[in-house]
């Protein structure tokens, strides 16, 4: 029980200075549809119908659509609020940036996606991916549930990231089953090609601002600090982190992420052998005799 730390999953917990190669940059390439492994300020540019030029993009919030797909959300600029809550087996989602609401709702997996940009059309795929170029100052939950059980949104955050409140997947009336996956994967790194991201903000950290008694089901990966602030942290899904301060306890019960092949993070040359099982053991004459 390391540092205030339970593990209650049958995962055994890795600790270790082993490289982890945060896969930032390939998430970034495939989200914002750049083709090749070059990310600069002209190619982003590029994809949101800017002029060619160096300069970052002026703040705001951006749909990348194209082919009835919305394939990210692309957010300039740190965000004060962002709230997630469910209803009608629609996912919702409300940004608030410089004080004004920006709401949006989605069927996951589904065509039918509602927002404030009425060029974009209704029937809509979502894909789940928001990217935002600087903080979030508030991660927080409205009504029972943050995330629709169908969910798996992703989050890459450049900055910090500040989670205020419990952040827990919907029970699903159709199943009775306990939530099998982790329907929230929360990123926060700068490992940005050329330095296009991240220039001059606060250091990349997870913290978990709250008193009370917080559940949490998300996976957190950060490439940097994470900070619990709640006196007593549930978390089920994983935790990535490359230090850790902890004010209470935390209790992790691991859950997978959904298996849609965007998975990329992972540890830098590492063998793990899992369920190894050895069915006898036969003794070997070798040939020689010895006295």
């Amino acid at each position: 029980m390391a540092n205030n730390i339970i593990n209650k999953s049958q995962k055994k917990p890795l600790v270790d200075n082993r490289d982890v190669d945060m896969g930032v940059t390939d998430f970034l390439l495939h989200a914002l549809k750049i083709s090749g492994s070059h990310l600069d300020w002209p190619a982003i540019r590029e994809k949101f119908g800017f002029p060619p030029s160096n300069d970052p993009i002026p703040a705001g919030i951006y749909f990348l659509a194209e082919g009835g797909v919305v394939e990210s959300i692309f957010i300039q600029g740190d965000i004060e609020r962002m709230i997630f809550s469910t209803a009608d087996y629609l996912q919702e989602i409300r940004l608030i940036k410089n004080t004004v609401s920006y709401d949006l709702r989605y069927k996951p997996g589904g065509s039918d996606f509602e927002c404030w940009d009425f060029s974009i059309a209704r029937d809509s795929l979502f894909m789940e991916k928001i990217i935002v170029n600087g903080s979030v100052w508030s991660i927080e939950q409205d009504s029972d549930g943050a995330f629709d059980p169908t969910s798996n949104l992703q989050l890459l955050v450049g900055g910090k990231a500040v989670i205020r409140s419990d952040l827990e997947t919907a029970s699903s009336q159709l199943d009775v089953r306990k939530t099998t996956f982790s329907n929230f994967k929360l990123t926060c790194g700068k490992e940005y090609l050329e330095g296009v991201f991240g220039q001059g903000g606060p250091d990349t950290e997870v913290v978990v601002d709250t008193d009370q008694t917080t559940t949490l089901h998300a996976s957190i990966i950060a490439d940097g600090k994470f900070t619990n602030k709640s006196k007593d942290l549930k978390l089920s899904g994983s935790l990535y982190c490359k230090d850790l301060e902890n004010a209470g306890s935390i209790e992790i019960d691991h859950r997978n992420s959904p298996d849609n092949g965007d998975n990329y993070s992972c540890t830098v040359d590492f063998k793990y052998i899992e369920q190894f099982i050895i069915h006898f053991i036969e003794e070997v004459y070798d040939g020689n005799d010895k006295e």
